[in-house]
């Protein structure tokens, strides 16, 4: 085999390999961008500004209070299929 030939080869390949790790970042990133409090589901983002606004932690608060400090901050239920 050429060495221009084998090149071209790890070349491809190493770009699929990139590729393949980029998504899987990707996926498990996403992962753990959200939590699930009872049967509610918020980003992580989202908890720190209930965090912020009650000064307490999320999953301390009742599902009632979980629901209305939500409603309070405009902060909607993340739906993932």
């Amino acid at each position: 085999m050429s060495p221009l030939m084998r090149r071209m080869m790890r070349r491809g390949l190493r770009a699929t390999t990139r590729r393949v790790l980029r998504g899987s970042a990707l996926i498990a990133g996403s992962a753990v961008a959200w939590a699930m409090i009872g049967n509610i589901r918020l980003r992580e983002a989202d908890l720190a500004r209930i965090r912020a606004a009650t000064g307490r932690d999320p999953q301390e608060l009742s599902e009632e209070e979980l629901k209305e400090e939500m409603r309070k901050l405009g902060i909607k239920e993340l739906k993932i299929d």
